[in-house]
């Protein structure tokens, strides 16, 4: 469970995460497959966070595992992200002229 304790390593932690998100939304806004999907599960995801915080100050152990709801939606989130990633490559490349000869 995230500790309270403001050092440099959970600065550190959350600035990843902050850009790691801004990243992969970005990406999902231009790839548009799944884009309502990863944006849903991103969301509950998020707000399943604070109510992590909060649920963890009377009983540590629920907290913590709605905390581990928030990456558990994260990943399926980046499964659907990055699905369609690979699925819009597999279709670039099996249309190019190089395959096709």
């Amino acid at each position: 469970f995230p500790s309270h304790d403001i050092g440099w390593r959970r600065i550190l932690d959350m600035a990843y995460v902050h850009v790691g998100l801004f990243y992969q939304s970005y990406v999902a806004y231009f790839y548009r497959e799944n884009t309502f999907w990863y944006f849903l599960f991103v969301s509950l995801a998020m707000g399943c966070y604070l109510p992590s915080i909060w649920v963890a100050k009377y009983n540590s152990w629920k907290g913590t595992y709605i905390h581990g709801c928030v990456h558990v939606l994260g990943n399926i989130a980046n499964v659907l992200l990055y699905l369609s990633i690979t699925k819009r490559e597999r279709t670039c490349y099996q249309s190019s002229s190089f395959i096709s000869g």
